[in-house]
């Protein structure tokens, strides 16, 4: 059980709500040493892993502050203001998605890509954990051939169905064919190549000198004309020889792509999709030794097909490519066909021939989307009619906190780091609060941190130990 008062500089007691975390003090090593305001603006927004993230915001200074530039500069992130946060000042979104969730795109036509005006788009987007939440919109695009819904909040991800109407002179309406349609996904940007002007961290300006002579002086003077230099913009970093020990091993076995999402990304662009020899292409292959390809559905027996080459994009889940080439007796250990429903309808010969083989092949496993899901030929063949997924809010998971209704256990069982997290923690109004939680099996320090805002928008921070 802990307590806490909250006061202000005077000492007066605070009625307000904080977040608070108590963790296991020992780090292990393992340079996994956050705090709560660490995890919360810092390490919780930045990929992979940060070696002792808590050491850029222990102190303000220019070492730590250039060390988290560095470190936040390289993903993408800049400085932001506070008082946005808090509300003080107001917000201005640039894009749509900052707002409220939503889907744009646009109508272009078929051949010449150019945009399509007065086309009514319908749209249904239907979640897929509450289908309940079903909605429709209708929207007819303008000379610009943009269309764009905003969206109810859901979590997880909704299936969108799109379909495009035309109005006939008659007034007569039809489902169109004849053009493509776009999607503009804003939280997934396509990768594009760094400009060379864009690596160059320097710049020209020019530097006046400062005379103490008369007009006439300066007129007849070439030194009138500024001095042009070269101003650095940007942080050249040191070259560094790592040393440490490799935290992941790559063993050479295999390469694997997810192509369901890359296709995704490719009708969003109003594109057609490439079939199987295609893809492979795209990714570089060209194999030196011939190849076996392994064709199946997910837990189903596996697919004969004689021209898997032909297959298109569309009707693929994801592709594996093991990297160098080996024998067919190795194969088959790999893939699953020595099942008992493989045995009644693979020739057994097949696996006599290959304990005798000595000649290599690469192996390409595919694995196939379910019957169901695989688009007909006339569906790959129309742009103007698309089935999709779109994402919501990730899913709030609650914090683990264990019960022991008969009282702690005893014995090495509970290796938790954290031990309590409540991001509302309310003091009373003599600004006292108590928390009750279980401790793990070993740990003897603890770390607590806290953090909070006022309604006057000043910040506080608690960060101890005992």
């Amino acid at each position: 059980m802990l307590g806490f008062n909250l006061v202000d500089r005077d000492g007066n007691p605070i009625r307000d709500r904080f977040c608070l975390s108590v963790r296991d003090a020992a780090d292990y090593g393992n340079g996994s040493s956050d705090n709560l305001m660490v995890n919360l603006l810092l390490s919780s927004d930045l990929k992979g892993y940060i070696r002792n993230p808590d050491f850029y915001m222990e102190k303000d200074d220019s070492l730590h502050r250039r060390a988290l530039d560095l470190l936040t500069l390289v993903q993408g992130w800049e400085r932001y203001e506070w008082k946005v946060m808090t509300g003080q000042t107001d917000f201005r979104e640039r894009y749509r998605v900052e707002e409220q969730l939503n889907v744009n795109g646009m109508i272009l036509s078929h051949a010449k890509r150019a945009p399509v005006a007065d086309v009514d788009v319908l749209a249904t987007v239907t979640p897929y954990d509450d289908k309940t939440s079903f909605e429709s919109f209708k929207y007819t695009t303008d000379s610009t051939g943009y269309f764009g819904f905003n969206l109810s909040d859901f979590y997880n991800s909704a299936r969108l169905s799109l379909r495009l109407v035309t109005h006939k002179r008659n007034g007569k309406v039809k489902y169109e064919t004849g053009t493509r349609i776009q999607l503009d996904r804003v939280h997934v940007p396509e990768p594009r190549k760094i400009e060379a002007a864009e690596k160059n961290l320097k710049k020209m300006i020019p530097v006046f000198s400062d005379f103490n002579s008369d007009a006439d002086e300066r007129s007849s003077s070439n030194d009138t004309l500024p001095l042009v230099i070269e101003v650095d913009e940007g942080i050249l970093l040191d070259e560094v020889d790592i040393t440490a020990k490799r935290q992941f091993v790559d063993y050479d076995t295999y390469r694997t792509w997810d192509v369901a999402r890359e296709t995704e990304l490719q009708l969003d662009k109003g594109e057609y999709t490439t079939d199987l020899y295609g893809y492979l292409l795209e990714l570089g292959y060209h194999f030196s030794y011939p190849v076996i390809y392994y064709v199946h559905f997910k837990d189903r027996v596996p697919y004969a097909s004689e021209t898997p080459l032909t297959l298109d994009m569309m009707n693929i889940k994801s592709v594996l490519v093991y990297d160098r080439p080996m024998y067919r007796s190795h194969i088959i250990t790999l893939t699953p066909l020595l099942n008992e429903q493989a045995n009644r309808q693979l020739d057994l010969n097949y696996f006599l021939e290959a304990q005798t083989d000595i000649s290599r092949y690469y192996l390409v496993d595919v694995l196939l989307k379910e019957p169901h899901l695989q688009p007909t030929k006339k569906d790959m063949r129309n742009l103007s009619e698309r089935a999709t997924s779109v994402q919501g809010f990730s899913m709030p998971v609650a914090f683990y906190s264990p019960s022991y209704p008969d009282g702690p256990v005893t014995g090495d069982v509970d290796y938790r780091r954290t031990l309590y997290w409540n991001p509302n923690v309310i003091t009373d109004e003599e600004g006292y609060a108590r928390v009750e939680f279980y401790n793990n099996s070993y740990s003897r320090n603890f770390k607590l941190t806290g953090a909070g805002i006022t309604a006057s928008g000043t910040p506080y921070v608690l960060d101890t130990g005992f």
